[in-house]
């Protein structure tokens, strides 16, 4: 019974509720280059123009199941190893060991107030000057008032059970922490978001969801200026509309692009025309109008493989990069191929958990509820679990007591 009530997960660095203790490990075939890296942030490489080629990639088996990965039905990790390649980025991002970084390429954002004292949290906002989507439209104010939007503040969707966008995320930003929505004009490469209260997590959320809103409205039939004066008017018809759009903005069927016109890129890479074969992989290309530092390589393949294939694909040349489960035997496997692959290791922002199901089943308030699921978290064997497992690979790795700093983070004891 509780077997089926159960599902083991890993959560993935990306995004806010991400990290872990245990060892992740990124295995690279063929690489000259085994210095480790001499910050924690993007490095400039020196990059100034695409060089031709391509790499081959997995994160395992599952299909990509279409361009906005950031509904309740799409957002995972495998959807995100495509379409995070297509997305803007925002302001921030994470450095490899969890610091934020100002991503100063795409634009600033500027404390106004609220740092001290009980004043108002207000945040400036600056979209850099030519940061666009990949068909020209700039990304401004628009973005990033819809990508408010998509969050269903209340006066959208008073009833939390039923939300009119199927969004991934919860309506804390939209109705705790900013419902008045992000302030500006149509066309503003500026705006400025008030906070109701301090919120510490506020790096993490403006443009964290940002997909074109130029596309939306014109799906719709309206202009994107349409679009920015519906939101302020509280213009549920419309936006409900716009919301059936966004709720579906995905490929009806596995191996069938989207119309290049509704799926423009903001990142460094763009679908490929027929790069897409079903069960097997999906080949993105560097974006032409890229306007950040260019990709370095031309192509990308991401193939539909099961992790257990993956050290035999790597050994067969089939994929250059792998991240494979961090075991013993794997180690053992990968030492074994000699110089053929370089292997990284070390601590990282990835943590395994087990997950309840609360809506039926022996774990549901109705059964067994909150004393059930307490007793069974009390006879995991957190402790053995690291130590037949972990700490056979990464002596220093200890049972992690807090979710939101990781072990290997200085500020981890306090």
């Amino acid at each position: 019974m509780t077997a089926s009530a159960l599902v083991l997960a890993a959560c993935t660095s990306g995004t806010p509720e991400d990290g872990g203790d245990a060892p992740g490990e990124d295995t690279t075939n063929g690489s000259e280059d085994s210095g480790q890296p001499e910050t924690t942030e993007k490095e400039d490489l020196g990059i100034t123009e695409t060089a031709e080629g391509e790499i081959y990639y997995s994160i395992g088996q599952d299909e990509w199941s279409g361009y906005n990965a950031f509904t309740a039905d799409t957002y995972s990790t495998y959807n995100s190893a495509v379409s995070d390649r297509l997305n803007p980025g925002g302001f921030f991002y994470f450095g490899t060991d969890g610091t934020i970084y100002e991503n100063e390429e795409f634009g600033t954002a500027e404390v106004q107030s609220g740092l001290e004292g009980d004043e108002q949290l207000v945040i400036e906002y600056t979209v850099n000057d030519g940061v666009a989507w990949s068909d020209g439209n700039e990304i401004d104010y628009a973005d990033f008032l819809f990508e408010w939007v998509s969050q269903n503040p209340e006066w959208l969707s008073p009833d939390p059970e039923n939300p009119v966008f199927n969004h991934v995320s919860g309506t804390d930003y939209t109705v705790t922490n900013v419902p008045d929505g992000p302030q500006g004009e149509a066309g503003d490469k500026s705006f400025t978001v008030e906070y109701q209260e301090k919120y510490p997590d506020w790096r993490l959320i403006t443009g964290a969801y940002l997909l074109p809103a130029h596309v939306v409205a014109e799906q719709i039939g309206i202009t994107e200026d349409e679009l920015v004066e519906a939101i302020k008017n509280e213009d549920v018809e419309t936006l409900t509309e716009a919301a059936e759009f966004w709720n579906n903005w995905l490929s009806p069927n596995p191996g069938e692009l989207p119309d290049p016109a509704v799926a423009p890129s903001g990142g460094p890479y763009q679908l490929m025309e027929g790069g897409w074969e079903a069960g097997q992989s999906i080949t993105l290309e560097a974006n032409p109008n890229y306007w950040g530092t260019p990709p370095a390589t031309d192509r990308l393949t991401i193939r539909f493989l099961a992790a257990d294939a993956h050290l035999q694909a790597l050994q067969n040349g089939d994929l250059h990069v792998i991240e494979p489960q961090a075991t013993v035997d794997t180690v053992s496997q990968l030492e074994s191929l000699g110089d053929q692959v370089e292997v990284q290791s070390g601590q990282s922002l990835t943590w395994e958990h087990l997950d309840f199901n609360f809506n039926n089943g022996v774990f549901s308030d109705e059964e067994g509820g909150q004393a059930l699921r307490e007793a069974f978290a009390m006879c995991v064997p957190r402790q053995q679990i690291v130590d037949n497992l972990i700490a056979p690979i990464d002596d220093s790795a200890e049972v992690m007591n807090a979710r939101e700093v990781f072990p290997f983070q200085d500020n981890y004891d306090e």
